[in-house]
């Protein structure tokens, strides 16, 4: 997250929204609060905020990120959250690889395995 706080991009929505099953008629604000709490809760799940990745390389099973901040951080899973557009970056989407999903190719895939 490039902001110093999770669904940051959220918090200013209070508009109510009928697209997120499971949830009608909830303000994103309070859904970003749900999720922001769930991931904060979830124990395994490491936080980087307010940086971005300057660089990701896939090999032997590992992710390694170089962050702006310099740091390099090491993950078996590389989730890629590029806002509320669908975006494909193209240093993360320039070579196919069968771990590398937007979110629309992960639910396609998720619905037709």
């Amino acid at each position: 997250e490039r902001e110093p706080q999770l669904c940051a991009a959220l918090h200013g929505l209070s508009f109510r929204q009928d697209w997120v099953l499971g949830q009608p008629a909830a303000a994103l604000a309070e859904l970003a609060q749900h999720y922001a709490g769930q991931v904060e809760r979830t124990a395994g799940i490491t936080l980087r905020l307010g940086t971005r990745a300057e660089s990701a390389r896939h090999a032997g099973g590992a992710w390694t990120l170089q962050l702006a901040t310099g740091e390099h951080v090491q993950a078996r899973a590389l989730l890629v959250a590029t806002g509320l557009r669908l975006l494909r970056p193209a240093r993360y989407f320039a070579l196919p690889h069968r771990r590398v999903l937007d979110a629309t190719s992960l639910t396609a895939q998720r619905d037709h395995p």
